[in-house]
C-alpha cells in the first residue's frame, strides 16, 4: 500500500489530552456536585484516555512514513467511539435503542483491530456509514435527529474509503482532522449537560417544587427591582376553604388544586407579569402591564368555572403608596394587597377587592 507522512497523525495526538482533561472536569464536577454521573464518566474517560497514548510512540520521528490504514489510525477512531458511547450512555442518558448504534459500532471496531489492515480499514468505513443510517432511520421514527453525529460519521467513513482506494496523504490527514472534530463535538454534548444542571440549579432555586411557579424569595426580590423603574400592580389570591379541602379530599388532592389554580393564573397573566406562590394556598401575581383589576377578575371567574373552588383577590398598585420613599415599597404594596384580599376574604369571600372602602372594594 502507498505510504503516506506520520504528520498526518498530528491531530490524533490531541486525543489523548482532551480525554485526560475531560477527565480532570468531569472528577471536578463530581467533587463539587457529588452526582454520581460524573464520577462513572471521570472513570469511564480515565480508562479510555490510555488507549491513545500508544499514539505518542508511533511517530517518534514526524519525517517517518506510515501506512494508512495502520494500527494508529484504528486504535484512535476506536478511541473516540468509545468516548463518544461513555458520554451518551452516562451524560446524556438516552434511551437504549437510540444507544445501540454507536455500541454495535463500537464492538464492530473494537474486534476488527486485529484483522489485516486495508480489511480493518473497510470495516470501521462501512460500520460508521451503517451507524449513519440507522440515526437517519432513527429520526424519521421521531427520535432526535443527531445531525452532526450523522455528518461526520459519514464523511469520516468517506475519508478511511478515498484513504485506502486512492492512497491518498490527503486523505489520512482528512480522517485525523474528522476524527478529531468528533471527539470535540461530543466534548461539547458533555459540557451541555453541564450547562443544563447550572441553568436547572438556577431555576430551582427561584420556583416553587409544587406549583413550579416563582417562589417567595423571587417575589419578594422581583417586586424591589421593579419599582425602581415604574408603577407595579400586586394582586393577592388566596383560595377560599383550602383547609376544608385538605381535610375532607386529602393534601394529595389539595396539592392538585393548589397546581391547577397556578396554571389558571399563569395562562391568565401570559407575558403581563409574573405568578409566584407566597407560601400555603397565598398566590401573587405581579403585573407590569394591562389593567390589573380586569386581570384579577378574569382570574376570579376562570378559576370559579375552571377548577370548582374559588379565591379570595386583592389588588394594589404602587403609585398609591407613591408619595412614600422607593425603600421597601415594592413590599408595601403587596402588604397592601394582603389587606385587600382579607377584606375579600371576611366580606364574603369569591370577590375581588382593590380599595381600601367596603362600600366600593368589590367587583
Amino acid at each position: 500500500m502507498q505510504l503516506t507522512y506520520a504528520i498526518s497523525m498530528l491531530p490524533l495526538l490531541n486525543i489523548a489530552i482532551i480525554l485526560i482533561l475531560l477527565t480532570v472536569f468531569a472528577t471536578h464536577m463530581y467533587l463539587k456536585t457529588h452526582i454520581r454521573t460524573d464520577l462513572h464518566l471521570a472513570l469511564s474517560l480515565g480508562l479510555i484516555s490510555l488507549l491513545p497514548l500508544m499514539l505518542f510512540g508511533s511517530t517518534a520521528n514526524i519525517g517517518e512514513k506510515l501506512d494508512f490504514w495502520s494500527k494508529p489510525y484504528h486504535v484512535a477512531g476506536l478511541t473516540v467511539l468509545l468516548a463518544t458511547l461513555a458520554i451518551s450512555w452516562l451524560a446524556e442518558k438516552r434511551e437504549f435503542s437510540e444507544r445501540l448504534p454507536i455500541i454495535v459500532v463500537t464492538i464492530v471496531v473494537a474486534c476488527s483491530i486485529a484483522l489485516p489492515e486495508i480489511m480493518a480499514g473497510i470495516i470501521f468505513a462501512l460500520s460508521l456509514i451503517f451507524s449513519s443510517l440507522w440515526i437517519y432511520l432513527q429520526a424519521t421514527k421521531g427520535y432526535k435527529f443527531e445531525y452532526i453525529r450523522l455528518i461526520l460519521f459519514t464523511v469520516i467513513a468517506i475519508s478511511v474509503i478515498g484513504g485506502s482506494l486512492f492512497f491518498s496523504g490527503a486523505f489520512a490527514f482528512l480522517y485525523s482532522l474528522l476524527i478529531l472534530t468528533l471527539l470535540i463535538y461530543e466534548t461539547l454534548r458533555y459540557f451541555d449537560r453541564v450547562v443544563f444542571l447550572l441553568r436547572s440549579a438556577g431555576i430551582n432555586s427561584i420556583t416553587d417544587s409544587l406549583t413550579g411557579l416563582f417562589n417567595k424569595g423571587f417575589l419578594s426580590k422581583k417586586v424591589e427591582q421593579l419599582v425602581q423603574r415604574g408603577d407595579i400592580s400586586i394582586i393577592f389570591c388566596d383560595i377560599d376553604n383550602f383547609k376544608n379541602i385538605n381535610d375532607k379530599k386529602g393534601h394529595e388532592y389539595g396539592d392538585k388544586v393548589l397546581v391547577n389554580v397556578g396554571k389558571v393564573m399563569k395562562r391568565i397573566v401570559n407575558e403581563q407579569g409574573f405568578v409566584c406562590r407566597a407560601g400555603g394556598e397565598e398566590l401573587v401575581c405581579i403585573i407590569i402591564s394591562g389593567d390589573a383589576i380586569k386581570i384579577a377578575e378574569k382570574i376570579r371567574s376562570s378559576i370559579e368555572s375552571e377548577e370548582n373552588v374559588t379565591v379570595s383577590v386583592g389588588v394594589a398598585n404602587s403609585k398609591e403608596l407613591g408619595g412614600q420613599s422607593l425603600d421597601q415599597l415594592g413590599q408595601r404594596t403587596i402588604k397592601k394587597a394582603d389587606l385587600r384580599m382579607y377584606i375579600a376574604k371576611t366580606s364574603g369571600k369569591n370577590r375581588v377587592v382593590y380599595t381600601d372602602e367596603k362600600k366600593e372594594e368589590s367587583v
